[in-house]
């Protein structure tokens, strides 16, 4: 009798460790979950506060404001794309071009898009606007007195121009070959994105490099890089600036904004 209650308790004894361990892994699961809220929180008010100094500064303001060149309009994350839209096509069909200043990755992803919707007419338009566009970045320098510090902010600006010649015919922009669509995600690397597309203009100057984005992160990523090769290439020699159409098309059933890169022959 009595071995035969060792034998139980002895069987039992595995059952009650792996019960004994669930409130373990539970308190584990919450206190992971605790720490990535609070991690969150801690982001976000991070770049809450980074923003509402931009605002003070006058550099990001809510919406959409013009800026102190007559063609040109701010950016920010809070601004209507399709307002963006309508103001940018009123500036192209005034004086044929306007420059976009975006501060902030969504603020970027907004600027790309109202872009892109003018790039994708409805089949019904009765105005079409073939536009190319250059991307630039600079860094500036903000005081926050609460923090005692300065904070490097970069400025992506996107010079888009209504591409008519003098006759009002489009301009060109087809060349010999296109590359396969490069789909960028929110995890590429800045670095490895830029060297290809230099490597592809260093092998072929009138080639198109094709990019396609999803999201403000892939966006800030594709436009980043685009900034970044336009230097290697220049190292290279190759001295005529990159310029891009975007357009939103239809992969795997979802809408996605592909933007074509090639290189400006001034006119030829």
């Amino acid at each position: 009798a009595h071995s035969v209650v060792r034998s139980v308790m002895h069987a039992s004894l595995p059952r009650q460790g792996r019960r004994s361990t669930f409130p373990v892994l539970l308190f584990t699961i919450c206190a992971m979950f605790a720490i990535v809220k609070y991690f969150s929180i801690s982001v976000d008010d991070h770049l809450r506060s980074t923003m509402e100094m931009a605002q003070e500064s006058g550099i990001s303001q809510p919406g959409m404001t013009r800026t102190s060149s007559k063609d040109s309009l701010r950016v920010s994350a809070q601004t209507d794309v399709r307002k963006l839209k309508g103001a940018l096509q009123g500036r192209l069909l005034e004086s044929g071009a306007c420059k976009l200043e975006a501060i902030g990755m969504r603020a970027v992803g907004v600027a790309l898009k109202a872009i892109a919707i003018i790039g994708t007419p409805p089949a019904t338009a009765t105005r079409r606007f073939n536009l190319k566009t250059t991307v630039n970045s600079r860094r500036i320098l903000i005081d926050n007195d609460a923090e005692r510090k300065q904070l490097n902010m970069t400025i992506v600006s996107f010079d888009v121009e209504s591409a008519k010649d003098g006759e009002g015919t489009e301009i060109n922009m087809e060349g010999d070959s296109q590359s396969e669509p490069i789909r960028v995600s929110r995890a590429t690397a800045v670095s490895s994105l830029a060297i290809k597309i230099s490597k592809e203009f260093e092998a072929d100057n009138n080639r198109k490099v094709v990019i396609r984005v999803m999201g403000p992160m892939a966006t800030n990523v594709a436009m980043r890089a685009l900034c970044v090769a336009k230097t290697i290439m220049s190292t290279s020699g190759i001295e005529n600036p990159a310029q891009f159409q975007a357009k939103f098309v239809k992969e795997n059933e979802l809408s996605i904004v592909e933007v074509v890169v090639s290189l400006d022959k001034g006119g030829d």
